[in-house]
């Protein structure tokens, strides 16, 4: 998977974790709903969107780096029962 869309899907999750949702990251971001959608589904955005979207979070980037680097591994790698 590529790294920008395993972000993207990390960040995704972060949201769904703390109860965000898009209405609310797009009022936070000045954009509307459906803007803030196709961010999500063109899985491109600029490092300040990103960033913007975890200051909503209350996240720092490099927290949700290590986010996404935690869900790598989990893609990556087997635990003993999977094995």
């Amino acid at each position: 998977m590529a790294q920008t869309a395993l972000l993207l899907d990390v960040v995704k999750a972060a949201l769904r974790q703390r109860g965000i949702t898009y209405a609310q990251v797009a009022t936070a971001l000045k954009l509307s709903e459906s803007s803030v959608k196709r961010l999500f589904a063109h899985k491109d955005m600029p490092l300040t969107r990103l960033e913007s979207i975890c200051a909503v979070m209350e996240l720092e980037l490099a927290d949700l780096f290590e986010l996404a680097q935690t869900a790598q591994r989990r893609l990556t790698e087997l635990t003993e029962e999977q094995e």
